[in-house]
């Protein structure tokens, strides 16, 4: 008898125990998926191109996702494909010649920001530093931003330009390529890029 009681004693912390850690993990597992996501089709990240020392031209991405933990932990994943330069065959021979889109379709972007600029009331600036991974090449940086919050969303916008060199992530053969068949006098060494990006609060 007195067994008996013993071992329904012991199933009952086993019990107990197993259950305080599932709700551990599931809280856990909570805390991990929390955070925010980019709105996509309210996103964009810009680039500009200058040929012949004085002609500026405006590009764009279409294809922006990630996310931003609660932590602050940034992934943005940007589809290479979704360039668009205004002129259709341009856009081809960058996905080529730059990009190279057939071994590596996306770049990434990764990130750290304060946790806390994503619950500020008003709009906020600050400093981030990340890393761009590009067809095999990455190259370190940081930009100037601003935190704004908006129906229940985040806009997350660059306050300057975030001047990337083509030959620090290796691509400047491709656009010396690019150069000579457009037949170009230059095509400048220095990308300046801005993005803005919605995120969408999740639970």
């Amino acid at each position: 008898m007195m067994k008996s009681n013993i071992l329904k004693v012991l199933c009952g912390i086993s019990i107990f125990a197993l259950a305080a850690c599932s709700t551990e993990a599931e809280k856990k597992q909570i805390q991990k998926s929390s955070g925010w996501t980019i709105k996509s089709n309210q996103s964009l990240l810009n680039f500009s191109s200058t040929k012949n020392g004085d002609i500026e031209e405006k590009h764009e991405f279409n294809g922006i996702t990630g996310s931003v933990s609660k932590t602050g932990e940034v992934q943005v994943t940007v589809d290479l494909t979704s360039v668009d330069t205004n002129i259709p065959i341009r856009d081809e021979r960058l996905q080529k010649h730059v990009f190279n889109t057939e071994q590596h379709p996306k770049a990434l972007i990764t990130a750290n920001i304060d946790p806390q600029l994503l619950s500020v009331k008003d709009k906020t600036k600050t400093t981030i530093k990340g890393t761009l991974s590009l067809a095999g090449q990455s190259t370190d940086f940081s930009a100037e931003i601003s935190v704004t919050p908006a129906k229940g969303m985040l806009i997350v916008t660059t306050e300057e330009p975030v001047v990337l060199s083509v030959k620090k992530l290796g691509v400047a053969d491709g656009v010396e390529k690019l150069r000579e068949i457009a037949g170009l006098n230059s095509i400048s060494d220095e990308v300046p890029v801005t993005f803005s990006l919605t995120l969408l609060h999740h639970y």
